[in-house]
């Protein structure tokens, strides 16, 4: 799930990314997303000319030469004492380890979080071992965002490491403030959920947060990679507001963690998109924070401030209308079967087949700015024939109230969802 990157790959990120696009007064809209980079995983050894060719070597006799020597400490900066990121917010995946792979969870952790960027063990782990661990640990702790998105890992009789780089900008020396603004942040966030709300309720407010005050990253593909670090972790996300669909995603699984809810990372679409997966009230929900920013890089198509609910808790056949999960890169892909949360559904958005009577209901409780969603194709299908192609939208008790209003529409074939806003 974008994980780690050898030097090949890197490539690809100036030329994918993913997003949603809308399209208003077009019976066809065009793709929902553009492609964004996959990562390749820890666990494929690949050769990195950002380190030495032995590293990711097949043949063990070639790295264990002299390795001791090219491995490199780096000094750890001095936190500050108000830095309160050391502390787990999230420990779901290393309780599903070992005591042995908990110790050496627990070693990476500390080694990163002190701002080190090696950490060596005495025994022999291969490239597979270490790179699990630490995708465990990246998915408790998304709140590490000053990696690259590469690594490497060394070996031989009785010793073995795993190493990291900064991103661009970030040294041992700022990355206290980084930290800082990064936590000051998070906490102006959750400082601002209401209180006397249902934890769903909470869910929705970062939601929506993250979604008001996000810009999707569209230049990602017109910069150097050096440049474009950020966009792909939480801080993008959080601090300077800009980023691409795995900024989005690591920083709402970051708030989620906060909250204490369970939520992880997932990729597909052949491992070029992110986005989440929550537990709540026992059950798991899906949520695309980035498909539900309604952003448009379409000259031919117009921008909304509206946000959008079209992915939030929603089921995993819902989901497998316009994405796919992908068949690796992920720790764990929930099957999502509940429907009692779906916002559609718990807001009274939900139509199971087309009928004027109850959309004329539903769109004047809405004051004329809806989004409704059908369970099916035919339900759907029904909907925009009548309403928008025999223009019967103007015989609603809205529009007879309102005659001067006008409207636009958003249709989305892929997902049955009938979007309609006065202005």
């Amino acid at each position: 799930m974008f994980r780690k990157l050898s030097i090949a790959a890197l490539l690809l990120l100036l030329m994918t990314g993913c997003g949603e696009e809308i399209d208003f007064y077009d019976s066809t809209p065009p793709s929902m997303f553009a492609e964004e980079s996959s990562k390749i995983t820890s666990s494929e050894k690949k050769k990195n000319s950002l380190f030495d060719e032995d590293v990711y070597g097949d043949t063990k006799e070639i790295i264990t030469e002299n390795i001791q020597e090219n491995i490199q400490e780096t000094e750890s900066p001095v936190l500050p004492e108000t830095d309160n990121l050391n502390q787990s917010t999230s420990g779901f995946w290393r309780d599903t380890l070992s005591e042995e792979d908990k110790a050496v969870y627990d070693k990476m952790y500390e080694t990163l979080v002190s701002g080190g960027l090696t950490a060596s063990f005495e025994k022999e782990y291969t490239t597979k071992e270490l790179g699990y661990i630490y995708d465990c640990l990246e998915e408790d702790h998304p709140e590490i965002f000053w990696l690259t998105l590469t690594y490497s890992t060394r070996w031989r009789d009785n010793f073995s490491s795993i190493s990291f780089n900064y991103i661009n900008d970030v040294n041992s020396q700022n990355l206290p403030e980084y930290r800082r603004e990064f936590e000051e942040e998070a906490q102006k966030i959750l400082s601002l959920v209401p209180q006397d709300v249902s934890m769903y309720e909470k869910i929705l407010f970062i939601h929506d947060y993250i979604v008001e005050n996000t810009d999707y990253a569209t230049d990602y593909r017109s910069i150097p990679y050096e440049q474009s670090q950020m966009y792909y972790n939480a801080y993008g996300c959080l601090v300077q507001h800009y980023c691409v669909c795995e900024g989005y995603s690591k920083a709402f699984m970051y708030l989620m963690h906060k909250l204490g809810i369970e939520c992880g990372l997932t990729s597909g679409n052949n491992e070029t998109h992110a986005w989440n997966y929550v537990k709540y009230d026992g059950e798991y929900y899906w949520i695309d924070v980035t498909w539900d920013d309604p952003v448009s890089y379409s000259e031919n198509t117009t921008d909304t401030d509206e946000i959008s609910h079209n992915y939030f808790f929603i089921t995993t056949d819902e989901l497998l209308l316009n994405h796919s999960i992908g068949d690796k890169y992920n720790l764990f892909v929930p099957e999502c079967t509940a429907t009692e949360y779906n916002y559609m559904r718990y807001f009274g958005n939900y139509m199971e087949s087309y009928s004027f009577e109850e959309f004329d209901r539903i769109f004047s409780e809405k004051n004329g700015n809806a989004a409704i969603k059908f369970a099916d194709a035919q339900a759907y299908e029904d909907a925009v024939t009548d309403l928008i192609n025999n223009n019967h939208i103007y015989s609603t008790k809205y529009y007879t109230e309102n005659a001067n209003s006008s409207y636009l529409y958003t249709r989305n074939d892929e997902i049955y969802i009938l979007q309609i806003n006065t202005k």
